[in-house]
C-alpha cells in the first residue's frame, strides 16, 4: 500500500505479531578484532579493554616512528609484516 496511515498500521501489526510471538533471531558473535594500522601508531601494553569500543581509541601516533617509516618508504624498503596477537581477555578453556 502506498496509504501512509495504513503502512503505519500495518507495521504496528506486524511488531505486535513479532512481539507475541516472542520471535528470536539467532547471530554471529566474533569474540575477536581484526585490525591494521601503520608501525607508528602505538597502543599500551594491553590495547583496550574487554569491552571498549575500539582498541585504536587508546592509541597514539610516535613522530619519531612515523618519520623512520617515511625514510624507508622514500627509499622504497621495508619493515615486513608483524602479526601480534593479544591474549589477555581469550577464554580460559
Amino acid at each position: 500500500t502506498f496509504d501512509e496511515t495504513k503502512k503505519q498500521e500495518l507495521s504496528r501489526k506486524m511488531i505486535q505479531f513479532i512481539h507475541d510471538d516472542a520471535a528470536f533471531i539467532p547471530g554471529l558473535i566474533n569474540p575477536f578484532v581484526r585490525m591494521a594500522y601503520w608501525r607508528y601508531v602505538m597502543l599500551p601494553k594491553v590495547p583496550g579493554s574487554k569491552s571498549g569500543p575500539s582498541i585504536l581509541a587508546y592509541g597514539w601516533v610516535d613522530e619519531k616512528a612515523k618519520k623512520e617509516l617515511e625514510e624507508y618508504q622514500k627509499q622504497d624498503k621495508s619493515f615486513g609484516a608483524s602479526v601480534t596477537v593479544d591474549t589477555t581477555y581469550k577464554m580460559k578453556q
